[in-house]
């Protein structure tokens, strides 16, 4: 008697392909911590004291006006020394978020910024360590962590966060650097006594001064190359002059005003001020008639590169672009 085919037993029903679902779920889905906390760690030697780096840091209300995508920084609350409240507010292409956080300060050596209210950010936390290496000098550690609330946020976290892990230490480096500068030279358009005070007798000075008054033109104010080598000739027997290591070669470079050296020197005594980096002329200042002979006289290395730094360095961001560089080297050949 045949079976009935139920009755045989059991049908094995035929392997279906394994395909994947075109509507399937990204994998970060299944895995939101990754997504949501981003992190980043960093380690430096900078060539500033702890407390340099350190002042820099803890001065919230300024980072507006130096940190990339901070609109807006303002301290709102100090309930002491140690402990500050702070609304910032940043923003990246589309996207702008004002938060608070709390500022716990250790000085000289450590700052801890956490954010406390925050309508997308979960979380953000930066922390700064400085160890000294030298009395000019230090390691900075730096970290900072983003953790947003919801998987919605996590693409413009991870665009985000990539620009400002990348930025955020060489902005404080730069805006630290920027105001060393400041403090070891006088900017060009401030008068010569701020830069040559304590490096200069007020007789010497004086002499000086009368040396430019006497061959400058438009009332006193502007000196072109040819008064520039009657004045340096009329300084030569001064006893300023004479006391310079350099008296030799100075006095060769002066002694033919149409001698190439002579208008090099000529056109290292501009400045060029940072209102208009791109203006040139052919004459020079009374305070750069007497720093640059201060500097060529009896400068020290130190002081020339650091002054030719700040003068190249136009946006006082403490770094040299390319651009900068271009426009100070055309200068010198125009």
């Amino acid at each position: 008697m045949l079976l009935r085919p139920y009755l045989a037993g059991p049908r094995r029903l035929p392997a279906m392909p394994s395909r994947r679902s075109f509507l399937s779920l990204p994998k970060m889905l299944f895995s939101p911590a990754s997504a949501l906390l981003k992190s980043h760690t960093e380690k430096r030697v900078v060539p500033f004291s702890c407390r340099e780096m350190y002042d820099v840091v803890a001065n919230v209300d300024a980072y507006a006006s130096f940190l990339p995508f901070c609109v807006s920084s303002r301290v709102v609350r100090r309930p002491n020394d140690n402990v500050m409240e702070a609304d910032l507010t940043v923003g990246f292409q589309i996207f702008t978020e004002t938060y608070r956080s709390r500022v716990l300060m250790h000085a000289p050596h450590k700052i801890l910024i956490t954010s406390i209210e925050s309508p997308t950010f979960k979380s953000i936390e930066s922390e700064w360590s400085f160890r000294e290496v030298s009395p000019t000098s230090c390691e900075v550690n730096f970290r900072v962590t983003f953790e947003v609330a919801s998987i919605l946020h996590s693409q413009a976290l991870r665009l985000f966060f990539d620009d400002v892990a990348r930025t955020q230490l060489n902005a404080f480096i730069g805006r630290t650097q920027k105001l060393q500068n400041a403090q070891r030279l006088a900017p060009p358009s401030v008068a010569s006594p701020g830069f040559l005070e304590g490096k200069m007798t007020t007789t010497d000075l004086a002499n000086l001064d009368s040396v430019y008054k006497a061959h400058a033109t438009a009332n006193g104010k502007e000196l072109h190359l040819d008064a520039f080598i009657l004045a340096c000739q009329g300084l030569q027997a001064s006893s300023w002059v004479q006391a310079s290591p350099a008296r030799d070669d100075f006095g060769r470079i002066c002694q033919n005003k149409n001698s190439a050296l002579a208008s090099a020197l000529f056109s290292t005594f501009m400045f060029h001020g940072s209102d208009d980096p791109r203006r040139t002329r052919d004459w020079i200042t009374f305070d750069e008639f007497a720093i640059g002979l201060y500097l060529t006289l009896h400068g020290s290395l130190e002081e020339k590169s650091n002054f030719l730094f700040h003068v190249i360095d136009t946006t006082g961001d403490g770094l040299i672009s390319h651009d900068e560089l271009t426009r100070a080297m055309r200068r010198r050949l125009q």
